[in-house]
């Protein structure tokens, strides 16, 4: 509980509060319309269930837990603003029922059973937020019912047991639902709107034939390593639309933390390094999306410099020894670099060239000593990832970070969230231990400083046979 309240309390939101009463063994959670954080998990005694809220957030008015004997279902209802919900660890004899709110709110559930339904009803955000739906370690005793609402679908179910049927509805957008290493003992329907959505099982066993739909659109479905007694009936709908037997889908959001990422700077001199910032920061308020990104920061006084981000994938995630992979990045990150009227020292704001790949080897920046330049431990990756607008076979040129708006008076625009999808031009191989590693990061020909923030990265790994 306490990493989860040491993360909420760095959000710098108005203070909000929630009421909650128990009728009836039911335990009702209503909050207001501001930005409200809470964590829910068992009390000290049986059929207790304890709500604490962050920092911003009252619970009844007051600042410390409340905890409530008797609870055999929960009903929660969110608010307009952006909501961030987790409940761990809890067991219900009856239902579950999330209501979320006009915000984009993200609700994660884990090591939990529910003996009745359970269900969660999507509001929406007017302006663009969407929800982000996480179970991990969930046992659903009764019928699972999720709707999105008007907003796309993004929910993620991973190690957790259904023992009746699943639904799944969304509305129209760019729907993921990715399961992992989950079992579904009854029916199981997916039913996506319209627009690129993906849908993968991966690992998973399905005991009935599942159904899966997906709206117009250019749609994704990925079976990867999954059992079915039948195998799925799939309604693509109009567009260009593909099934993978062993692809998988990975997606990681940082409004909940690093999620094994970690961030690096190279084709940089150490004595010239000025300020640079690589982590978890706060999103920037005109996104109007409460939460963390991973930033990056940094001038570009080498007028080469090199922000990445890296991750391992391993046999945890799917990866198998010596196969090859095609991977498929969709990138969500926030830029406040304009298309027009800018220029600067080198090229403008906007020249700065986002790049996504992997390599079988850790990348790394290492010092080395440039013979002819008379740079002495100058820090360069280990893996080619080419140079500003041209890519290697660790890295290929995705598109450049501008935002579409106009510098007015030499002022910055605000930040504007931008969304590219990308498939790497290299497959990359596991090694013999199925490990590879993914890379993202941006090569800079501004020669001034260029500030981001990534949001959300999801790829689709897809073996080559």
């Amino acid at each position: 509980m306490g990493s989860f309240i040491e993360f909420l309390e760095s959000r710098l939101v108005l203070a909000g509060n929630v009421t909650a009463t128990a009728v009836g063994g039911e335990l009702v959670i209503e909050a207001d319309r501001r930005a409200n954080g809470l964590y829910i998990d068992a009390g000290p005694g049986p059929d207790q269930i304890r709500i604490t809220g962050d920092r911003f957030t009252g619970i009844n008015g007051a600042a410390s837990p409340v905890v409530f004997s008797g609870v055999r279902s929960l009903r929660m209802t969110l608010g307009r603003a952006d909501d961030r919900v987790s409940i761990d660890g809890i067991y219900l004899q009856g239902g579950l029922t999330l209501d979320l709110g006009r915000g984009a709110d993200v609700v994660t559930l884990s090591r939990t059973t529910v003996g009745g339904q359970l269900i969660v009803n999507g509001g929406g955000n007017e302006q663009g937020g969407d929800d982000r739906l996480q179970f991990e370690a969930v046992h659903s005793r009764g019928a699972v019912k999720i709707n999105s609402g008007s907003r796309p679908l993004a929910a993620s179910l991973r190690n957790s047991e259904f023992d009746q049927d699943s639904d799944f509805q969304s509305g129209n957008g760019a729907d993921t639902l990715n399961i992992f290493q989950s079992t579904f003992a009854g029916r199981f329907v997916a039913q996506t709107g319209g627009g690129a959505d993906t849908v993968a099982l991966n690992a998973s066993t399905f005991a009935v034939r599942p159904t899966i739909g997906t709206g117009d659109g250019d749609d994704s479905t990925l079976l990867g390593g999954s059992v079915f007694v039948r195998r799925p009936r799939i309604d693509g709908g109009a567009g260009v639309n593909s099934t993978d037997a062993e692809g998988f889908l990975l997606d990681f959001d940082f409004r909940n933390g690093s999620e094994g990422w970690t961030g690096g700077f190279s084709d940089i001199e150490p004595n010239r390094s000025g300020s640079f910032i690589a982590g978890l920061g706060q999103l920037p308020a005109e996104l109007g999306i409460s939460g963390t990104g991973f930033q990056f920061s940094g001038t570009n006084v080498s007028d080469d410099l090199f922000m990445f981000l890296k991750r391992s994938l391993g046999p945890a995630e799917g990866i198998q020894a010596g196969r090859q992979y095609r991977l498929t990045f969709t990138i969500d990150f926030a830029s406040d670099a304009p298309s027009f009227n800018s220029g600067g020292v080198g090229g403008s704001p906007g020249s700065v060239y986002l790049k996504a790949g992997g390599t079988t080897i850790e990348p790394q920046s290492l010092a080395v000593n440039l013979r002819g330049y008379g740079r002495t431990g100058y820090l360069q990756m280990n893996v080619n990832k080419g140079n500003q607008i041209f890519g290697g076979p660790a890295a290929s040129f995705v598109s450049a970070i501008d935002n579409g708006l106009r510098a007015e008076g030499g002022e910055i625009p605000p930040y504007v969230s931008l969304s590219r999808t990308h498939t790497h031009r290299q497959t990359i191989s596991a090694d013999s231990s199925g490990h590879l590693w993914l890379l993202v990061g941006t090569d800079s020909a501004f020669e001034g400083r260029t500030t981001l923030y990534y949001q959300r990265i999801r790829i689709a790994v897809t073996p080559v046979q």
